[in-house]
């Protein structure tokens, strides 16, 4: 009788770890589920703030190399001027 005793209380010890670890795997699980929601909430941010960025750099690029921009450079800053009409040649396509 004391091996029934014995045998009974190991199956209920085991069957106890057993719910206890099926237990920790599944906190754990809901952990990580949390865990890389964040992370994908972050990279998402970081994916908006890159999209910005690179409109904005676009915009800037569009204006800096404007051709109105490079001309009024041209004749501001460097002080080149338009050639005389008689200096123009035409060439055929």
């Amino acid at each position: 009788m004391a091996q029934r005793i014995n045998r009974g209380t190991l199956h209920r010890f085991l069957f106890l770890v057993l719910l206890f670890c099926t237990a920790l795997i599944y906190v754990w699980q809901q952990i990580q589920v949390v865990k890389f929601g964040y992370g994908i909430s972050q990279l998402k941010l970081q994916i908006e703030e890159r999209e910005n960025d690179n409109r904005s750099l676009r915009m800037k690029l569009n204006n800096l190399g404007s051709l109105e921009r490079v001309e009024k450079i041209a004749k501001e800053r460097l002080k080149m001027v338009n050639p005389p009409p008689e200096n123009i040649i035409y060439l055929e396509k």
